[in-house]
């Protein structure tokens, strides 16, 4: 494989300019080709860098040799991004990183569809959200389909751990990548690209997962399991058992306060599901029963979950200040006072 491209040579072909490259970490080598420095987060430590020997990463790049642990593509400006936009994309490739970066955007690449397991927990966190960004069909970038791959990315995601909404952003319709879509009208790249995010949907869920999910909520719900009433769809539902997992509240189908007040552990449909039903169906169909209350050691309690609305409060009634006394006659001793036994 000829080594013929420069830093400068890929610049050009990227849309970028060679500075900005070469503040992500790039840099020409010695023998050839561009040098791609990978770090792990959070603190920036070095991880094994990959070789960029041709203009296309598919069949121009290959890991360098050494002893460093292999990760996903990761600098350290990419938590401030997600703090900025509340979100993070997760690409595959590096290119599509670049891009992200210097339009704003935080991004994580994958260094391949087949190295799905470079993802770790560290690269998601701080999240409020992550895109998961897929390409058109192509079997050099998806050697087993887009349909494996998603499926393989949102099972890592999920055994990592992650908390946050997972959606995912189809650039099928409108480019072959986000590189692609930078080259084609650079000024207009960011709106464009939020636009197509606020209208991502929720990324599928694995059918184990799913049933993990809906074994773990359904003996918490009842009569509103999926099957029994399909309108929930999988993303409320694993929404749902994440609620469950995280705020150790046993019966949150009946607590309207807890779930309206822990809406940033659920996507809009996954709130406006549970509460319509979950809580109404449950509540209404059968005899009402008064709810447990939340734990107060969990993180519904930090939130305010569980105390009493200062709004609603009724007024206390007043306290005696003072212990009741003998009623005295005007200008006499108490009764009962004067009065002897016989």
């Amino acid at each position: 494989m000829p080594a013929s491209i420069d830093l400068e040579t890929l610049a050009r072909a990227k849309g970028l300019a060679a500075p900005v490259l070469r503040a992500f970490g790039l840099s020409d080598r010695a023998t050839g080709g561009v040098r791609v420095e990978y770090l792990w987060p959070p603190h920036g430590g070095p991880a094994r860098a990959r070789l960029r020997l041709a203009l296309g990463g598919l069949d121009g790049s290959r890991w360098e040799e050494g002893d460093a642990p292999i990760g996903a593509y990761w600098r350290p400006l990419v938590d401030e991004l997600v703090r900025r936009r509340g979100v993070l994309l997760l690409c595959e490739g590096e290119s599509s990183c670049w891009t992200a970066w210097e339009a704003g955007f935080g991004a994580v690449g994958l260094p391949g569809a087949d190295q799905v397991d470079a993802l770790r927990a560290e690269h998601l966190a701080g999240a409020p959200a992550v895109v998961v960004i897929v390409e058109p069909e192509d079997p050099q970038t998806y050697p087993m389909g887009r349909e494996r791959y998603l499926s393989d990315v949102a099972a890592r995601i999920h055994a990592l751990g992650y908390r946050g909404r997972v959606l995912t952003l189809d650039l099928g319709p409108v480019a072959a990548d986000l590189n692609a879509l930078w080259r084609a009208e650079p000024a207009a790249f960011a709106e464009r690209l939020a636009s197509l995010i606020e209208r991502s949907p929720p990324l599928p869920i694995p059918d184990d997962d799913l049933e993990r999910a809906v074994a773990r909520t359904r003996r918490f719900f009842g009569c509103v399991a999926p099957d029994i009433l399909p309108g929930i769809d999988e993303a409320s539902w694993l929404n749902v058992s994440r609620f469950v997992e995280s705020t150790g509240d046993e019966k949150p189908a009946l607590h309207r306060c807890a779930i309206r007040r822990a809406l940033p552990a659920f996507d809009d449909a996954g709130a406006a599901d549970v509460r319509a039903r979950g809580a109404d169906a449950r509540l209404d169909g059968g005899a009402r029963r008064r709810a447990a209350p939340p734990r107060r050691d969990g993180p519904l309690a930090a939130a305010g979950v569980g105390r009493p609305d200062p709004a609603r409060r009724s007024p206390a009634r007043p306290r005696l200040r003072h212990r009741r006394r003998p009623h005295r006659r005007r200008g006499g001793p108490p009764l009962g006072a004067g009065f002897a036994r016989r």
